[in-house]
């Protein structure tokens, strides 16, 4: 289905071009409609960009290239079809192509201002001052004992030691090796973690969310030669040395701010010109019929599954967009921003339940690039599923936090959501552009508190300021 509309929304694009000069070869024709080389090559180009990575390398294989032109010339044939019918008079067909032609347009100009936009030298600096932590990085050793209760597996002839033994363990090794013993000796010795051990305690280089937030709050704070006091997580004590410190210099990484804040900077361009543009009473009528309806059926997707699951005992909450709109329509009803999208945090361990108990009311389970998602049967495709991320974990390894798990609330549409502190975590800590408009959205109607803000740890609290210094 996305091949198709790319193909349509190409098709669309060359019908309204000059027909080819004879310099540039024709390799489909269709009736009286020729697509040349050129034309062909910026088709397959399109739909390829929209692939995911391990299928882009065989697209451009001559079998790719071959079914491309067969799909495309299947179209271009129901389309002369369609037009010899008159099917393009009609008026609901008229709109869609109205539509079709502004998403176009729409998607061009986007794309021309995050192109043009450049910005200086000060603006580039000051993003790298407030995410400098991004780029930071340390090298380091542990030695992990572990205590009962641990996930990590006891090792062969090792006795399961309380949570006290095992911080006096710990400490006992962390006197011995202030003393001059050696680390990489013990580490091999006595470290339960022996994936590490083996090679001396040594981890690696590491950035910030790679780690738990007790470990990497140690070891960004630990300075580099000093041996840590033993630091408690849910895996057992670490004692901790940090062997390199550093932050990437902001010449390495300007390349890399700059693809952040283009596209930033073109939004603050779109916003200014649909504040601008000026909307007659009739389509201002529209736009709020319309928004209405999308309003029902999201919630329509999200109370069925719901429901569904609540009758399973099966615990979940609603994240993401949607939530956040169903937080700020009771406050101000004209600050709701509406998604598209439904996303639902569950425990991982509840999936195959979920998946036997939702499948009779027409919910499908699919692994689709990396994302899980149960697509309904009343809206195919992967725009109208329930997107599925786990508590506990994070949804992308980079990421600072994993989804929080707070009790969820229910709202006045009688489904679960969760609260406005986990929303801001997770939004602050996928930080994508659509994150940041949430945040506004949030704290513009007072849900983001004080006591809110003393959760955040420095990295999410600095991306908050930057938040509301566009504001």
């Amino acid at each position: 289905m996305r091949t198709t509309l790319l193909l349509l929304a190409a098709a669309f694009a060359w019908g309204q071009q000059p027909q080819p000069a004879s310099a540039d070869p024709v390799v489909l024709a269709v009736g009286a409609e020729k697509i040349t080389k050129t034309q062909f090559d910026q088709i397959m180009e399109q739909v390829t960009s929209q692939m995911p990575p391990e299928r882009r390398a065989t697209s451009a294989s001559p079998q790719a290239r071959r079914q491309l032109a067969e799909q495309l010339a299947e179209m271009m044939a129901m389309a002369q079809e369609a037009r010899s019918r008159k099917l393009d008079e009609n008026p609901d067909t008229k709109i869609q192509l109205t539509v079709r032609a502004d998403q176009l347009l729409a998607t061009a100009l986007y794309q021309q201002l995050a192109k043009d936009m450049k910005p200086d030298d000060a603006a580039l600096h000051a993003y790298y001052d407030v995410h400098k932590g991004e780029w930071e990085q340390v090298t380091a050793r542990h030695i992990l004992i572990r205590m009962t209760g641990s996930a990590v597996p006891l090792r062969e002839g090792q006795k399961d030691l309380s949570d006290e033994d095992a911080l006096a363990k710990a400490t006992d090794l962390r006197t011995k090796i202030v003393a001059g013993g050696d680390f990489a000796a013990l580490a091999k010795a006595e470290s339960d973690d022996t994936g590490s051990g083996a090679n001396g305690g040594a981890l690696g280089e590491f950035t910030h969310g790679r780690m738990v937030p007790q470990f990497e709050q140690a070891a960004f704070a630990l300075p580099v030669g000093e041996v840590s006091l033993p630091i408690k997580t849910q895996f057992g004590y670490h004692v901790i040395v940090v062997d390199k410190h550093e932050s990437k210099k902001f010449e390495d990484v300007e390349p890399e701010i700059l693809q952040k804040i283009q596209p930033e900077l073109a939004q603050k361009v779109v916003d200014r010109v649909f504040r601008e543009v000026d909307r007659p009473p009739e389509k201002t009528v529209l736009a709020n019929t319309i928004f209405e309806g999308a309003v029902e059926r999201i919630l329509d997707v999200t109370q069925r599954f719901a429901s569904v699951l609540e009758a399973a005992g099966i615990p979940y909450r609603v994240v993401g967009g949607l939530a956040v709109f169903l937080h700020v329509d009771p406050v101000d009803p004209m600050a709701a921003r509406l998604t598209k999208d439904v996303d639902v945090a569950v425990d991982r361990r509840h999936l195959d339940a979920i998946g036997v108990a939702v499948k009779p009311y027409g919910f499908t389970f699919r692994h689709v690039a990396s994302v899980d998602m149960f697509l309904d049967a009343k809206n195919p495709g992967a725009r109208g599923a329930v997107h599925v991320v786990f508590v506990g974990e994070k949804v992308r390894p980079e990421y600072l936090e994993s989804v929080p798990a707070s009790e969820p609330t229910r709202t006045s549409k009688g489904v679960l959501i969760a609260p406005v502190a986990d929303l801001v975590h997770m939004k602050l800590t996928s930080f994508r552009l659509k994150d940041q408009v949430h945040i506004q959205d949030l704290d513009g109607v007072g849900l983001i508190t004080p006591e809110i803000e003393q959760t955040l740890s420095e990295p999410l609290l600095a991306r908050l300021k930057e938040v509301r210094a566009k504001e």
